[in-house]
């Protein structure tokens, strides 16, 4: 049997300068693909967060 997938996915991204030394953000991804011959599919979440600080001596 052959496998003919469909597949979207959205992946936005947000980043913030919250002062000279400190910078950080966020992404979101949502996936979901779905076989169009079994009528099978996953669904993917991701949600990460980031923080960058810079040290200066």
């Amino acid at each position: 049997m052959q496998r003919e997938d469909v597949q979207w996915s959205v992946s936005p991204r947000l980043n913030y300068s919250f002062s000279n030394t400190v910078n950080g953000g966020a992404q979101l991804q949502y996936q979901q693909t779905k076989d169009k011959v079994s009528d099978r599919g996953s669904k993917l979440f991701e949600f990460g967060i980031n923080v960058q600080i810079a040290i200066r001596g």
